[in-house]
This record gives C-alpha cells, sequence and structure tokens, in this order.
C-alpha cells in the first residue's frame, strides 16, 4: 500500500501512478473483456491523500522500469479509451475540452512521454531524459524518424510481424490523408500513428490508436493479432514502419 498526494500533477503521469481511476469494475474497458482481471483499485479516503492499493498477478520477466513503463501506458488506455474522440490537430490539452478530443500523434505521444516517465520513477535515474521525452511530442512522421534515430531500430513493411515487434512497439503508416497530411515534411508518407501496450497481468499485446478514418472513431483498441490482420493492406514495404522508444536502453 501506498500513500500519494491527492494534488492533480500538471501532466497526467507526472505521478503516472494516478492514471488508472477507479476498479476494475469501474473500468472504461472492463466491460468488454480484455481488461476484466486488471486489479487496480484507488481508495480515497482522506482529505489530503490518496491510498493505492495494487493487485496484480506477476508478468513477463522483463525489467522493472519497462514494467513501469508498460502499467503507465496501460493505465491511461484504460482511463481514456472509448470516452474521447478523434479530431485532426489536438494534442493532449484536447482531452480537456468537452468532449475530450485527441488525434493519432498527439495520443502516441502522450503515452510514450508517460511511460518515459515512469521508468524514471521506477529505475529512480534519468532513463530517458528531459529532451527524450519532449522529442516523441511532434507529429506522426517526425515522431518515427526521431524514434529510429535514438534507437537505431527498425521494421518495415512485411517485416512488421506479431513475433518480430517488441512489447511496446511505434507504428507508422501511410494512411493517406489529402491536401493537410502536406502541413508537414513527411519523407516517409506516414500520417498515422499507433502504440503497442501489454496487458500487465498476463502480457498480452494490444494496439493503441485514436482513429479519425475507420469506425470505431476515437481512441480505441484491439488485440495485436486482429489489428494486423485489418491493417494488412497498409503493413507493407514502404508503406509501414515500427520502432521502439525503448530499445536502447532494454
Amino acid at each position: 500500500m501506498k500513500t500519494l498526494p491527492s494534488a492533480r500533477p500538471n501532466h497526467p503521469c507526472d505521478d503516472w501512478r494516478l492514471c488508472c481511476k477507479g476498479s476494475a469494475s469501474n473500468s472504461t474497458l472492463s466491460a468488454h473483456g480484455p481488461i476484466d482481471r486488471f486489479a487496480w483499485s484507488a481508495d480515497i479516503r482522506h482529505r489530503n491523500t490518496v491510498t493505492l492499493i495494487v493487485h496484480r498477478e506477476p508478468t513477463m520477466s522483463i525489467p522493472p522500469w519497462l514494467e513501469a513503463s508498460g502499467e503507465a501506458m496501460w493505465a491511461l488506455v484504460d482511463r481514456y479509451t472509448r470516452n474521447v474522440r478523434y479530431k485532426r490537430g489536438a494534442k493532449e490539452a484536447g482531452l480537456n475540452a468537452d468532449p475530450p478530443v485527441i488525434d493519432c500523434s498527439g495520443w502516441v505521444a502522450m503515452l510514450l512521454a508517460c511511460g518515459m516517465k515512469a521508468a524514471n520513477s521506477s529505475a529512480n535515474s534519468d532513463i530517458f531524459s528531459a529532451n527524450d521525452i519532449a522529442a516523441v511530442d511532434t507529429w506522426s512522421d517526425h515522431m518515427i524518424e526521431v524514434l529510429n534515430r535514438q534507437s537505431g531500430w527498425m521494421l518495415e513493411g512485411g517485416e512488421i510481424t506479431a513475433d518480430a515487434l517488441p512489447a511496446f512497439a511505434t507504428i507508422g503508416l501511410q494512411q493517406g490523408g489529402g491536401a493537410w497530411a502536406n502541413n508537414r515534411p513527411r519523407p516517409r508518407g506516414i500520417t498515422h500513428v499507433v502504440q503497442l501496450i501489454q496487458r500487465p497481468h498476463d502480457a498480452e499485446r494490444f494496439v493503441s490508436e485514436s482513429q479519425g478514418w475507420a469506425e470505431p472513431y476515437g481512441l480505441r483498441f484491439m488485440p495485436l493479432a486482429n489489428w494486423l490482420n485489418v491493417t494488412r493492406a497498409y503493413v507493407a514495404p514502404g508503406k509501414a514502419w515500427a520502432v521502439n522508444a525503448f530499445a536502447r536502453v532494454g
């Protein structure tokens, strides 16, 4: 049991443990199956403190800081999925709108920043610098370029398979977009980006994305195998690239 300050952080993941609110039974996703057994609970008992009680089955053997990253990103997905609409150009601040909105790169940047901060907190050191965290706050094509440059790791097209992808890969796709896609330099033509996440209790992998091109619109997630199947036409050479923000320190 750990007692945490009740004040809301400036960023949802300044204290990543506060990202997950409510018990699993109140989860935004639990009714849909994938996280029915995700046993976080937050018990607010005092005016000035929040008591966080964590009950979690052991996960696969990964470094503690990386496990913390995964838990933090999962907590954000649990908090916001199906409650946030897609809006092109909307970033983290869009979550304060009514109704809340965010676009694909804004969402992935938020997840990655949250995961990096959680890693630093878990390791009690700056595994990721402030510049590393700030660098992911960018548009989709440039995000893939930045993460490839930082890690030196990339998969392309047919190399992107369930077996080849690491736990928390970021995938950029050419999905068209029309005239608006000319708003930024896009050497690879990437107009959509998604983030792999893991369910903490069993390491099952899912894809989280803010989608404006296909139903259901807005923040959504699906099992990795299903996502690879429905995006098969886009996961092709010269059309899709996967990078790993956490590879260089793994």
